[in-house]
């Protein structure tokens, strides 16, 4: 199963993408297999966090920025859980 994960703690984006967090999805068993997603070349920020997203995002967005968290952090994760046969 594959799901791409919302960065952690920014609850509006992930309401407004429909993704769960990456911490969410580490609890149910998932591991990250990639990260960096949504950012392109030149830029620092996913086009999201850019101003490609809804109000209440963006105000999260700049929140979150101006206390100090890293954009680094702003990307989103690919993740995936292996299932056994007898899963």
């Amino acid at each position: 199963m594959i799901g791409l994960a919302a960065p952690d703690g920014l609850f509006e984006f992930a309401k407004w993408s429909g993704h769960l967090p990456w911490t969410t999805y580490s609890k149910l068993g998932f591991a990250a297999i990639g990260q960096g997603f949504g950012v392109e070349a030149g830029h620092e920020l996913p086009g999201w966090a850019e101003g490609d997203s809804p109000p209440a995002v963006m105000q999260q967005v700049r929140a979150t920025l101006d206390a100090g968290r890293p954009a680094s952090e702003f990307r989103e994760r690919l993740m995936v859980l292996t299932l056994g046969r007898d899963d």
